[in-house]
């Protein structure tokens, strides 16, 4: 069955940035040239409610068995089309990747910009902070150092950002029914009238409290169900990404978790069955 994924993206006030439109299109136009067979449709939904907006895009997949896969794409990201590429080359139920914060280190961006051998753009991508990047899954020695595999330009995460984030329709599926509790079969009518016109509805971004009183957000919480149904969560982190805000905040993972001495980073030639497809092998280049 070739693809067909729909590109979900939650746009409170109908709004997305320059680089998100640019992104997509694209996005669309690499894989219609390299991959024809792969089919994308797009819903951009105007909910005021983070958790609510994602909930019904997802419950749109699930209702749909023609779907494979939901593809989020935040209103605020840019990125290129190799990496949903590889998200989908990778057979994973569950890839994201890894993306910048909306700041500015200016402290730790000077003191890398004193080191003469440091490039200007590496100094950036080395100073900035990463969403969840503490929860990569890495190795600790009794020396210190700490080792991450990286396979196929991904590593293993506890917790992930939602930015660019691909989920199978089978995820999805699992998450209903190992979690019943989540399932709505006849939602309220403003779930209705808010996009979901059939079909029953996943709560799956729903936030919670946990136990330190700490309100857990859409794209954690989401994290912690899929986890806790036995699912492992891989991010990209060989892809450049741009987070956009008051400005435009360029990020690498891998050349970040790189420049950290602490830090070894090991590559891993690991190639799912398919690498070397033609489309996929197009659709990097494009």
């Amino acid at each position: 069955m070739a693809p067909k994924i729909l590109i979900a993206t939650p746009a409170y006030g109908d709004m997305v940035h320059r680089g998100y439109h640019e992104s997509v299109a694209g996005m669309v136009s690499a894989f219609a040239r390299a991959a024809p067979g792969i089919v994308f449709e797009q819903k951009v939904v105007n909910i005021p409610v983070l958790s609510m907006a994602r909930n019904i895009l997802a419950s749109l997949v699930l209702d749909d068995p023609s779907y494979t896969h939901l593809l989020f794409v935040d209103a605020d990201m840019a990125f290129s089309p190799s990496l949903v590429a590889k998200m989908l080359q990778s057979g994973r139920p569950f890839v994201a990747c890894v993306y910048p914060e909306k700041q500015t280190h200016w402290k730790e961006l000077g003191e890398t910009l004193a080191d003469p051998d440091v490039p200007t753009m590496q100094a950036r991508l080395i100073a900035s902070s990463y969403v969840c990047a503490e929860a990569v899954m890495e190795k600790v020695f009794e020396d210190g150092r700490h080792l991450i595999e990286v396979v196929g330009g991904m590593v293993q995460f506890g917790l992930v950002g939602t930015g660019v984030m691909l989920v199978s329709r089978e995820a999805l599926l699992a998450l209903r029914d190992s979690l019943p509790k989540l399932w709505v079969e006849e939602p309220a009518e403003e779930v209705r009238e808010r996009g979901l016109a059939a079909g029953g509805l996943l709560r799956c971004f729903d936030t919670f409290v946990n136990e330190d009183g700490y309100l857990v957000g859409e794209d954690i919480a989401f994290c912690h169900r899929w986890r806790q149904i036995g699912g492992e969560i891989w991010a990209v982190v060989d892809e450049a990404i741009v987070h956009q805000g008051v400005a435009r905040y360029q990020g690498h993972a891998l050349i970040a978790l790189k420049s950290d001495p602490a830090l070894r980073v090991r590559g891993v030639q690991k190639r799912s069955r398919g690498r070397d497809d033609p489309w996929y092998l197009r659709a990097l280049k494009a």
